[in-house]
């Protein structure tokens, strides 16, 4: 049920979709603003139901004669007054969403730390507000081996996981998305790796993964962004350089609080010997 001022809206269907409603009460307003205010009742009623018809929400359509009751003595511009702003929340709630996507790079090679170079921003923005590289660490196996305390060099006793954790959120928030391509080189320049993502509006979102083979520093993202090669998968491997490059995504669109995650590991953990 919906109270509406001096009104009352009831027996809406629960498989009624917010956003067919909230279409209907914004061509309501517009034409409600260019006719005026002098609508009655009755003919206030007949404009939803035509609207509700439009928009495609016709069992809707067929309540609004009997469930639109008036309680007596109040201005029809009142009534519409309130069925506009609440269609025009739900509305806009649709339109401007915000966001959010992170980034994780994992380091599981022994042998080099790795760094972030530089970024590509498409409506994307870091959510800090600053993009700074940072270095990842060479990737730390627990040692087999037990050493006693002090022994020098001293030995792991647990695995380290590196990594570096990116999030970046949209600039604009009208009906628009954001990608996201970042650039990371080996230690020793002599490769490296672009990962990229792309959240769509309304179709699912894509990533892609690449393997430099030498100095990446004179590598074009911003090309590789726009015209390389994009996949619609939750998961990309890319082999080269006695690498294993791994990306992974969990979900690719309807994530409820409009997060998501890129995982991408260079090389890949040792097993489990337990």
């Amino acid at each position: 049920m919906l109270s509406v001022s001096g009104y009352i809206w009831e027996n809406i269907p629960s498989t009624t979709v917010p956003v067919v409603t909230a279409s209907a009460f914004a061509i309501l307003a517009k034409e409600l603003i260019l006719q005026g205010i002098t609508w009655g009742i009755q003919y206030a009623g007949a404009k939803l139901a035509e609207f509700l018809k439009f928009v495609g929400a016709e069992e809707l359509a067929v309540l609004v004669p009997t469930s639109l009751e008036s309680t007596g003595g109040l201005v029809i511009a009142g009534v519409i007054a309130v069925f506009v702003v609440f269609g025009l929340l739900g509305f806009m709630s649709i339109i401007f969403k915000k966001f959010y996507l992170t980034l994780n790079i994992y380091n599981f090679d022994l042998d080099h730390e790795w760094s972030s170079v530089k970024h590509h921003g498409d409506n994307a923005q870091p959510t800090n507000g600053e993009w700074k590289n940072k270095n990842i660490p060479t990737f730390k196996p627990a040692d087999s081996k037990v050493f006693p305390p002090g022994f020098n060099p001293r030995k792991p006793m647990e695995t380290a996981v590196t990594s570096l954790s990116m999030i970046f959120d949209n600039i604009k928030v009208g009906l628009q998305g954001l990608g996201v391509g970042v650039l990371m080189g080996r230690g020793d320049s002599q490769a490296g790796i672009a990962c990229k993502y792309i959240v769509k509006y309304f179709k699912d979102n894509e990533i892609g993964l690449k393997f430099i083979d030498g100095d990446s520093t004179t590598f074009d993202l911003e090309d590789y962004y726009t015209n390389g090669t994009w996949v619609q998968s939750q998961s990309i491997q890319v082999k080269s350089g006695g690498y294993l490059i791994s990306g992974f995504t969990p979900q690719l669109g309807g994530s409820d609080d409009h997060n998501y995650y890129y995982y991408t590991s260079i090389g890949l953990p040792p097993p489990v010997v337990r």
